[in-house]
């Protein structure tokens, strides 16, 4: 969740991509929640995969990465 947020922080619209890598806690449903992003599910194909999928489905002109233990500061994206 709080990577999610730094990305909502951000002044600039931002379209919000997760592949969720097979998690086994509530992140899942937590992310079905969410009506202000893509989320995608896949079964432990890692992160690699995860990275395609989502390039995949990007419509942006910029695009950043973030792991779980990443977040934005708000003036990084502006």
């Amino acid at each position: 969740p709080q990577t999610i947020q730094s990305c909502r922080q951000c002044i600039r619209s931002a379209e919000i991509i997760v592949v969720d890598d097979g998690s086994t806690d509530s992140t899942w449903d937590w992310l079905q929640k969410q009506h202000d992003l893509i989320s995608v599910r896949q079964d432990h194909w890692g992160k690699d995969v995860a990275v395609n999928k989502a390039l995949g489905i990007a419509r942006g002109t910029y695009i950043r990465f973030l792991d779980s233990d990443d977040w934005l500061i708000p003036e990084s994206a502006d």
